[in-house]
């Protein structure tokens, strides 16, 4: 018997292996039309397990080779490329392109790698010659012997897979050039983006299928995810009715009432356009307008209702934890089910063996998760990102406040968008207040949106209906902590309910110590992602109560973290500058119900807040804050009209950022498209490690810190003890709500200062030793973004 998997006692025959694994890459393929090209990858992938030297490697009982001592990895790829030779379609450019395709596919099965290196040598050519002939012969023979297979099977599988790759990707292809007038090299672009699927497809369906073989699979087979969005659907609509009804109890003002209708009609014309077809739409609304439940009925309905093609999966992408925290509760509590809904942020499993069994494939039928989740999934070189990009097809991907997006990741992730939406068949939903124009006339690489591109009507109109604040921008002289203090006191004389956003998380942290010393009638809260997801949670809650049924003054110091997707509201709102998206996302946390006539946003400077990150942002407010206040426009500085120019004028001081420059004249977009210089004897040329090794969209990768808040120690000692596969990936799950992110540059200090200590069990993860009840995890510094 020929062995893919040997574990103990534990033994998967190879034949078994490369049919079972090549059915499910087959079901999964069919939906997006390439079932026989992923089934052809999958069964060809581990042929050079039918090696003597492999079946003598992982037979013997003592002193085990280093795993992947014995290449295997090749030889599938070599069989089908000589197989091909002898083909007729030999001349055929496009198939050879498909068989290049599917070859690299097979010889980067267990990683990825550039096809041509930084020094010019052609690695995919390497990768195509290991295996001597004599060698090769004999696999091919036991491959053809053991699957049951001819040569003439395989030309006919390969023609069909060559039908479906003209239908799948060629055509799309050939749309999306048209639509965009698109240059040669974003061809190549595209081509990496079918690559990645391919990889995808491979590597989930060969894990999926160890893991059942070798009883480590946690997947639920009988999940009948139609229905499941049918009763969402259902417990959807009955969980809106519920508050609709009660709110009405509660509204006083016209303002409230005024407000209350408009949500429920934009949520009405978001059902009502489920009814279009896939393509990329934006949900332009301003805040305050019930988004996230409008854009997750849409969703539902769509889930629910469409049939061609049938919706896979919702994702509702969020830019920052906080924003993933409180969206994942509103949909847990709206379809009233969690285990249809999973909360995926932080990576407490770091390695791709853990992945294999515990982590997160992203099979749930509703995902939310950060974007910079998303973005590896899209682009970095780990396997277990890669794993899940296939789940991104035929789904509904919601990305809320895509003006987060870092501008150096702008033209990738369009083109990347494009493809899920032409190719993958998905629904791309842009949902936010302040809409980034990513098909404006300074974006080189733009995305390809739909007609018609807007989800609801009037966009001017409910902008105007929602004015709830007048801003103001007082940013001639800075303030300084004493001056500032003084503003907030005099303030409470008038108001009761205060929030202040700071660009910086440690400005953030000494002026709440120097506030508290000067305030001592006013409740004070602070909020950072120094505090944990749960801490913050429980602070959150803590804030609204506050808020709704206390009399006490009450003052809320944060990051940009509250500004977007927490629904609360307070009567006055200072934000130190910043874009005008951050500073309209602000004014979204004022007045928010409409409560009085007209709330107050203050945008400030404050000595020691100065963020170099955000300068070039800054400055462009200011320009339209300038032409604002010569225009004497009677409409708000952040509607549509202005924020649009603010766009206009911030993306062309960018634009040259946009392809994502990492040095030494290279950028993502360029190698994974023309690749690094070299011979071409082949169609593909991306460097595709080295553009995932580079793909870094924010400045410095974090560290996670499992921390000492409420039950985050039991859940710990809990994990170190578990003993089975479905109890380790509960309780990983879990433990992502008692986590904090840490600078690997203030790691050192850290373990230094005895403040954390590596985990006994998970590689890469360390554990707090102690946690301030107000101000989190003290002495280092942690991510503010994601």
């Amino acid at each position: 018997m020929y062995l893919a998997h040997k574990e103990n006692e534990k033994k998967q025959e190879l034949t078994v292996h490369l049919l079972e694994a090549g059915q499910y890459a087959q079901s999964e393929g069919e939906k997006i039309g390439i079932g026989t090209l992923a089934t052809l990858c999958l069964q060809l992938h581990d042929a050079g397990k039918f090696s003597t030297e492999f079946q003598a490697y992982i037979k013997q009982e003592d002193d085990l080779p280093k795993r992947g001592a014995v290449n295997h990895s090749s030889a599938g790829a070599e069989l089908l490329m000589q197989e091909f030779k002898n083909s007729p379609y030999h001349s055929v450019q496009d198939m050879r392109l498909l068989i290049e395709l599917i070859s690299y596919t097979i010889t980067a099965h267990h990683g990825i790698y550039d096809c041509i290196d930084e020094d010019g040598e052609d690695k995919f050519e390497v990768r195509l010659n290991v295996v001597e002939k004599e060698k090769l012969d004999e696999i091919a023979r036991l491959w053809f012997e053991e699957m049951h297979f001819t040569k003439d099977m395989l030309c006919s599988q390969m023609r069909k897979a060559y039908g479906e790759f003209i239908t799948a990707f060629l055509k799309p292809l050939k749309q999306i050039c048209q639509n965009g007038q698109t240059e040669g090299t974003e061809r190549f672009f595209y081509m990496s983006c079918m690559e990645r699927l391919l990889l995808s497809l491979q590597i989930d369906s060969d894990w999926t299928d160890t893991a059942r073989a070798m009883g480590d699979s946690m997947l639920d087979d009988n999940m009948d995810t139609a229905n499941v969005y049918q009763k969402a659907l259902k417990n959807y609509q009955q969980y809106m009715d519920k508050l609709e009804t009660e709110a009405k109890k509660s509204l006083r003002t016209e303002k409230q009432k005024q407000i209350f209708e408009l949500r429920k009609k934009i949520r009405e014309e978001c059902m009502n356009f489920s009814e279009t077809s896939y393509g990329i739409y934006r949900l332009s609304l301003p805040t305050g307008a019930g988004k996230t439940l409008a854009s997750l009925g849409y969703a539902l309905k769509v889930a629910a209702e469409r049939k061609t093609p049938e919706v896979s999966h919702i994702f509702y992408i969020s830019p920052f934890i906080s924003i993933t925290e409180q969206s994942t509760e509103v949909i847990k509590k709206a379809v009233r089910n969690e285990e249809w809904v999973m909360e995926h942020h932080s990576n407490v499993s770091n390695s791709d063996e853990q992945e294999k069994q515990i982590d997160t494939a992203w099979k749930e039928p509703i995902i939310c998760t950060t974007m910079i989740q998303f973005l590896y999934t899209l682009f970095s070189q780990k396997n277990k990102s890669i794993r899940r990009f296939h789940q991104l097809k035929n789904s509904v991907i919601i990305v809320d406040e895509g003006q987060a997006l870092p501008v150096q990741t702008i033209h990738t992730f369009n083109l990347m968008m494009n493809f899920l939406c032409y190719v993958c068949h998905a629904t791309i939903i842009l949902c936010t207040a302040t809409q980034p124009q990513l098909a404006s006339g300074n974006i080189k690489r733009k995305i390809l949106y739909t007609a018609p591109k807007d989800m609801v009507t009037g966009v001017c109109d409910i902008f105007q209906r929602f004015q709830r604040t007048n801003i103001s921008f007082e940013i001639n002289e800075p303030d300084t902590f004493e001056s500032l203090g003084e503003r907030i006191s005099h303030d409470f004389q008038k108001e009761r309910t205060i929030l202040l956003i700071l660009n910086k998380k440690e400005t953030v942290g000494t002026f709440f110590d120097y506030i508290k010393a000067e305030l001592k009638d006013v409740k004070i809260f602070y909020l950072t992602t120094n505090l944990c997801p749960e801490h913050r949670s429980d602070q959150l809650e803590s804030i609204k109560n506050y808020l709704k049924n206390s009399t006490e003054k009450v003052l809320i110091i944060s990051t940009n973290l509250i500004e977007a997707g927490v629904d609360l509201s307070v009567n006055h709102v200072y934000r130190s500058l910043a874009g005008l998206d951050n500073i309209a996302q602000a004014a979204g946390r004022c007045n928010r119900n409409g409560e009085m006539e007209q709330g107050r946003v203050t945008v400030i400077q404050l000595v020691g807040d100065e963020f170099e990150v955000i300068r070039t942002a800054q400055k462009k407010t200011e320009e339209v804050c300038e032409k604002y206040n010569q225009s004497n426009s009677t409409e708000s500085i952040i509607f549509p009209e202005w924020m649009d120019w603010y766009y206009e004028i911030y993306y062309k001081e960018v634009s040259n950022k946009m392809d994502y420059d990492i040095g030494k004249g290279e950028t993502i977009y360029k190698l994974l498209s023309s690749g690094f210089p070299g011979e071409r004897k082949h169609f593909i040329r991306q460097a595709f490690k080295t553009a995932g090794e580079n793909y870094r969209p924010i400045q410095e990768e974090g560290k996670t810190v499992i921390v000492p808040y409420k039950e985050g120690m039991d859940i710990l000692e809990k994990l170190e003890t578990a003993q089975t596969v479905s109890d380790k990936k509960r309780l990983l799950r879990k433990i992502q709500r008692y986590t904090v992110s840490v600078y690997e540059n203030k790691l050192k200090e850290c373990l230094q200062n005895g403040v954390i200590e590596e985990s006994r069990l998970l590689p890469d993860v360390y554990v707090a030793k102690n946690y301030d009840m107000e101000k989190g995890l003290l002495n280092e510094l942690v991510l503010q973004y994601y």
